[in-house]
Order: C-alpha cells, then sequence, then structure tokens
C-alpha cells in the first residue's frame, strides 16, 4: 500500500471526498457522452477582432456560462495565422504565378518543382477568424438561436459537423 493509499484509508473524510470526486467525474462523463450521442454537433466560428474591454470580456464569460450544457469544446481564441492556397494560372514567367503572398513551390520526386501555391499572412482585424466553439443542439435551428446570443465582434458562423 502506497503512502497516499494509508494517508486516505486513515482519514474517513478524504476517502468519502475521493469517493464523490469520482462519482460525480463518472457522471458527468456518462451526461457528456449522452449529450454529445443524442444531439447533433456544430462547430460556431467567431469573426471579428477587436482588443476586448472589461464589459466584453464579462458578455462573453456571461455566454459561454449562458450555454454551458450545449458546449462540448469551449474552443480556443486565434492568434496569427497563415493561408496557403493554390496560386492562379498565367503569371509574368512561365511556371510562377503573379499572387498577392509568397509563393512557395511543391517539391516532387527528383527535385522538380510544380504546382506552385502562394502563402499569405493572416493578421487580426475586422474580417478574421477569431475563434470557435462547439456545441451539441437539435438543430441548425437551435444552433442559430444559441450562437445569435453570442456577443460576437463582426459575425458568427454555425456548421454542423458530420
Amino acid at each position: 500500500m502506497t503512502r497516499a493509499e494509508k494517508q486516505r484509508e486513515a482519514d474517513p473524510l478524504a476517502k468519502n471526498l475521493a469517493g464523490k470526486l469520482a462519482e460525480n467525474l463518472a457522471g458527468k462523463l456518462a451526461a457528456d457522452e449522452k449529450k454529445g450521442a443524442e444531439m447533433a454537433r456544430f462547430m460556431l466560428l467567431h469573426y471579428g477582432f477587436e482588443k476586448p474591454g472589461p464589459e466584453v470580456m464579462a458578455a462573453w464569460q456571461g455566454w459561454f456560462d449562458s450555454i454551458a450544457d450545449y458546449t462540448l469544446d469551449q474552443g480556443a481564441h486565434f492568434a496569427r495565422g497563415v493561408e496557403i492556397g493554390r496560386a492562379e494560372t498565367g503569371g509574368v514567367e512561365a511556371g510562377r504565378a503573379e499572387t498577392d503572398g509568397v509563393e512557395i513551390g511543391r517539391a516532387k520526386a527528383g527535385g522538380v518543382e510544380s504546382d506552385r501555391n502562394r502563402r499569405q499572412d493572416l493578421p487580426l482585424g475586422p474580417d478574421s477568424i477569431t475563434g470557435y466553439t462547439i456545441i451539441s443542439a437539435d438543430s441548425l435551428a437551435e444552433a442559430e438561436d444559441i450562437a445569435a446570443r453570442n456577443p460576437f465582434i463582426k459575425a458568427i458562423r454555425v456548421y454542423e459537423m458530420k
């Protein structure tokens, strides 16, 4: 028996508390599995960035608190990013394309480059995707209602996940 096990055995209050915590965790996990299995999953994509003040932060926390029963993943805030896309054809030089971003190549066997791509930095701004949240809901209409209560900066998009 380990030292921690001996201490828990000697302390009935700690043993009782550990048991209750284990029961609560098991119940929460079962409820989350049931919630996710019965309802559809939706990703909410948050658009627009401006430096938040205390009122905005409080509004977001209030929204997260209000949707706690629907939340599967509270998500995260996005920071910097890049977009990588296909360069358009018909550039100035053969095999090169003019793009707004930096060109990057895709190597093939033998070191021959083809399928030039473009890379564009994505700074945070009013048109940026700034975060996501994954919720469960009975329908797209319900997910839309949940999203509409969000204190979004510019917009919020709702996508059903399959």
